[in-house]
């Protein structure tokens, strides 16, 4: 699948991840890192929290195009929320949004709540971190 030497880290006794890894180890790579990404475009209406958390994947991986990788180079993210309930309650459409853009490609991942982030009207920030080959 990837052009790079790309493990998924799972440490003995622990369960197998669903839906992330628990850690990911890349050898012979150079490091590209991500900014925090949202899902609110400039002067379009801010839409729900699907709607945002797909806008922010696809903005984290056209960064990662624009460094020269794919999707699966991607090999830590932190996603920002302002609600976890509001993530959680929007299973289905950030599982559509995931698909859509990373397909069956796991990172390691943090998910955090937060009060607020810098655009008033985002509800999702994503910061990310890849290696290429």
């Amino acid at each position: 699948m990837s052009d790079i030497d790309y493990t998924a880290i799972l440490p003995e006794g622990w369960p197998r991840a669903r839906g992330y890894s628990h850690g990911v180890s890349s050898t012979g790579a150079r490091s590209v890192h991500i900014a925090g990404q949202i899902g609110v475009r400039d002067g379009a209406p801010a839409g729900g929290f699907g709607v945002q958390f797909g806008g922010a994947l696809e903005r984290v991986v056209t960064v990662m195009q624009s460094a020269g990788g794919k999707a699966e180079h991607i090999t830590a993210m932190r996603i920002y929320v302002t609600s976890i309930n509001a993530y959680r309650e929007a299973g289905a459409a950030l599982g559509e949004a995931w698909i859509k853009h990373l397909g069956k490609h796991f990172p390691a991942m943090t998910l955090v709540e937060v009060s607020a982030l810098l655009n008033p009207d985002a509800l999702v920030e994503i910061e990310a971190e890849g290696r290429l080959p």
